[in-house]
């Protein structure tokens, strides 16, 4: 809020073109101002409180490896609205409340939850029933000044241990909101991930946006959809080529000190029994394939990693894990050495049933190395011609891939993509074609400009969180958030003007084309200083700060579809006029010479400098013909 008042506006009447302006299921909102005037805070506050009630709902019923921590002395209300109810998240220092409200008899309808540390836990099935009433936020922001964990230590902060919360001194409440280790279980995750210190790992990014950009592609290519996220560029191929040591370095975590590989060779060996579970297991193939061998380590690894990260699957650690602790394991024993009682066994073949009929994102990298182990041992069988497997430990396509794994099969949706593309021991390579370029050359996606890949990058972004999202079906155990809230901090870093100008296009279409409006609702907040993506928004969905006051109702020009020198004079507060601030003091100084009496100023301007500078620097040509009209009257009467 701000002033701390609350200005409630009637939509009830709204015409149903406004309500839907983006879309069924759409609303998007912006916040600006200059630079200091609070933008930023207040999407923090939004953090904050979120955090505070994800604390506050969470932290007596899951194990998290990066734990979340209270934040001590936030007081502050946040109101948001689902349909045409409102409800209240209320942080008073260690007292979070969660209420269902009417503020037009300010009234209290139901209270959701209230924050008692001594009292009993709030019960996880409850806040599975409630989350409908709740909503997911996910924050892009990709400031390199921005959300620097370090720099919200100061803050105090606490945790929960033995029935009380203790404080945590040099700890920051952020790290854990940039981890999804809980199945998106805490409602809201900050992209893209960064270390304490606020970098950011370009490399990886870039590798996680070609693995999330492959099957959005792939998608549109084999459903028939004409859109490709990015305007002149249009999908040519995408290459896979096989990583051997992408198990090992992915899981070395889980193979204790010395680093072995994990071994089958016994027949007591937990990992043969995983793949004999997935019916997967030939002792011969692991021995001579290599293909084989890496997908069977990369499953059974896998298996570990769900086990190890996500709160659903906790009751399986103790399988794998000494003490069914969450810290760096020394697995080895228990994986390649004796099997566990039979009670554990019959516990391990629940786990693999449940992993096998779980279809959300959770399991999706399970399937595709299924999929292709299912092949393999498909071509052993029927004594098929395998030397596209022998072709495969090279480089390989994904039209190939499909055609000999899948059979070319129907692609409905962009979750049944994702399914069929090949595991993770292949490194991706995207190639696109530029439209209308004289150049035959492909162009790979690493090497596309900053903007390009910015804008890519921020969409896949999105798309796959959404998609995770949406996986979590609603009659699982899990928590399913269908309303989304999309925060968009300063989105046009590294755009062009044309880019800034096109974003909210590429959003909402993505959104729709990609059948995730049919799933969810979406409400989107943008921080920006763009005219360009201003003048896509309603001037009744923003809100105009100026040094820490909401002085919405002082802007007169619609930026709607308006003159973008309108917007920057009035929407981002330009009073200086729009020219840079080096030229404008160039002008500033030749008017105070031409105004004086003098053949030479201190700044150095003569008739023929001034009269130069006029002719053949201004580009403005009212400033140019005002300024002539001066040099004139000072040189020639």
């Amino acid at each position: 809020m701000v002033d701390d008042q609350i200005v409630l506006q009637n939509t009830s009447n709204d015409n149903d073109f406004f309500i839907d302006l983006y879309g069924k299921n759409i609303n998007i909102q912006a916040i600006v101002g200059k630079n200091g005037s609070g933008k930023s805070s207040l999407l923090d506050i939004i953090y904050r409180v979120i955090n505070n009630l994800s604390f506050s709902l969470l932290t007596k019923t899951q194990s998290q490896l990066t734990p979340l921590f209270l934040i001590n002395d936030l007081y502050a209300d946040l109101y948001y609205s689902v349909g045409s109810q409102t409800y209240t998240i209320s942080c008073k220092g260690e007292q979070i409340e969660w209420r269902k409200v009417d503020l037009l008899k300010h009234t209290v309808i139901e209270t959701l939850y209230l924050s008692t540390w001594t009292k009993e836990k709030f019960e996880f099935k409850t806040l599975i029933e409630k989350s409908k009433e709740l909503f997911y936020v996910i924050v892009t922001n990709y400031s390199p000044q921005s959300l620097v964990s370090n720099e919200y230590k100061a803050e105090k902060v606490s945790f929960y241990y033995q029935g009380k919360l203790r404080e945590r001194r040099d700890a920051s409440w952020m790290p854990s909101l940039f981890h999804k280790n809980d199945g998106y279980l805490t409602p809201i995750c900050l992209a893209p991930y960064r270390e304490d210190n606020g970098a950011i790992n370009i490399t990886k990014e870039l590798r996680l946006t070609t693995y999330r950009l492959s099957s959005i592609f792939l998608y549109y290519e084999y459903s028939g959809k004409k859109d490709t996220l990015i305007d002149n560029y249009s999908l040519c191929d995408i290459r896979y080529e096989f990583r051997p040591t992408f198990s090992k370095e992915k899981f070395q975590n889980y193979n204790g000190e010395s680093r072995k590989p994990i071994t089958y060779v016994s027949n007591k060996s937990i990992a043969k029994l995983i793949l004999e579970l997935f019916g997967v297991y030939d002792g011969i193939l692991l021995n001579r394939h290599k293909i084989y061998r890496s997908c069977c380590e990369y499953l059974t690894a896998k298996v570990l990693t769900i086990v190890d990260t996500y709160q659903s699957y906790a009751r399986y650690r103790k399988l794998f894990f000494k003490n069914n602790s969450t810290t760096k394991y020394d697995v080895q024993i228990s994986i390649s050495g004796a099997l566990p009682p039979p009670a554990n066994q019959e516990l391990l073949r629940k786990l693999i049933e449940q992993l096998i009929k779980d279809k959300s994102h959770i399991t999706i990298k399970l399937r595709q190395v299924l999929g292709l182990l299912q092949y393999i041992l498909k071509c052993k069988k029927q004594n098929m011609d395998d030397s596209w497997l022998t072709a495969i430990s090279t480089d390989f396509s994904f039209k190939t891939y499909i055609e000999e794994v899948h059979n070319n099969p129907t692609v409905d949706s962009i979750e049944s993509m994702q399914a069929l593309l090949p595991p993770p021991i292949f490194d991706v390579k995207i190639f696109l074609k530029k439209e209308n370029s004289k150049k035959e050359d492909n162009i790979l996606l690493c090497d596309l400009s900053s903007g390009e890949k910015q804008m890519l990058c921020v969409l896949s972004t999105l798309v796959y969180h959404v998609l995770n999202l949406i996986s979590i079906a609603k009659e699982t155990d899990r928590v399913s958030y269908r309303n989304i809230m999309i925060m968009l901090d300063e989105v046009e870093i590294c755009f062009h003007p044309d880019y800034q100008r096109q974003f909210i296009t590429r959003l909402v279409t993505a959104l729709h084309n990609l059948g995730l409006t049919k799933e969810c609702a979406f409400y989107i907040l943008l921080a920006t200083h763009s005219p360009f993506i201003l003048s896509d928004i309603c001037q009744r969905n923003i809100l105009y700060l100026k040094e820490g006051e909401d002085v919405s109702k002082t802007i007169k020009v619609n930026p709607f579809c308006a003159n973008v020198n309108d917007i920057l004079d009035q929407s981002f507060f330009m009073e200086k006029g729009f020219s840079g601030e080096f030229a404008a003091s160039k002008v500033r100084e030749l008017i105070k010479y031409l105004d004086s009496n003098s053949q030479r100023s201190h700044s150095g301007w003569t008739k023929d400098s001034a009269e130069y500078f006029i002719k053949q620097m201004i580009g403005d040509p009212i400033i140019q013909s005002a300024l002539l009209a001066m040099f004139n009257k000072k040189f020639y009467g």
